[in-house]
């Protein structure tokens, strides 16, 4: 006697006016051995090429996104996009094999590996193949992908946005406690400081029409000087006034 493996199927019919059962039987021997000798090399190359198809999708995918980004995998990058590499000042094949941190300035080379495996978003000084620095927002996603367990990374220059945080906290810090005319000197002082910039104003226009104008505090080549009060015509306050904000050399 032979043991075969038969493939059976049954299908509801009507024959005649009664109800019955269609059942076919189909030998299922080479569909079987088909499967069996798939060889787990033939395995491994089928899982390759879904990967390296989900790969290509996700390279597609950042190439699109308006942001830096990088797919990590065992804290090593193993794909970053043109804009994380402009951003960086470096090509995208001299990224990969790198980790994210390896591009902190020294003062926070531990803040991204602090981050650990969490998803929360932070915020690290990166610093650029010629030296220069920027506040890089990063936004890290795991993903898992066949089995093997990913790290994508959103990175945006968030330079100006701290910057302008670190503006207003210093003024808020070296104004607090201070009124009248004495928080306009404080104002203006921390004002060119924090910028940093060489001369500061806090004016006050006057007259109807506005004609004149009044400087309540200013800050001049690094000390204070004296409120003045002027007439308004050919002053950069009037140019300000009439098209703000201004550019003069």
């Amino acid at each position: 006697q032979r043991t075969h493996l038969v493939l059976v199927s049954a299908a509801p019919v009507t024959h005649e006016g009664q109800p019955g059962v269609l059942v076919a039987f189909n030998e299922a021997v080479m569909r079987f051995e088909a499967q069996s000798l798939l060889s787990e090399r033939e395995r491994a190359d089928v899982a390759v090429r879904a990967l390296r198809d989900s790969q290509e999708q996700f390279r597609q995918l950042a190439e699109a996104h308006g942001e830096g980004v990088a797919l990590q995998e065992g804290g090593e990058i193993v794909h970053a996009n043109t804009k994380l590499a402009s951003m960086l000042g470096y090509d995208p094949a001299e990224i990969l094999g790198r980790s994210l941190e390896s591009f902190s300035a020294p003062d926070t080379r531990d803040l991204p590996r602090a981050a650990g495996a969490s998803e929360e978003p932070y915020v690290f000084t990166a610093r650029r193949r010629d030296g220069t620095t920027f506040s890089a927002e990063v936004s890290p996603h795991e993903l898992n992908v066949d089995g093997r367990v990913y790290r994508v990374a959103t990175i945006r220059d968030v330079t100006r946005r701290e910057r302008v945080e670190q503006l207003r906290h210093a003024l808020v810090t070296g104004t607090a406690g201070v009124a009248g005319l004495e928080f306009f000197r404080a104002l203006v002082d921390h004002l060119a400081a924090a910028v940093p910039v060489m001369h500061a104003v806090i004016a006050e226009y006057t007259g109807t029409p506005t004609s004149r104008v009044t400087i309540v505090s200013v800050w001049r080549d690094g000390a204070p000087g004296e409120p003045a009060d002027r007439a308004l015509a050919g002053t950069p306050c009037e140019q300000v006034m009439r098209h703000g904000v201004q550019c003069f050399s």
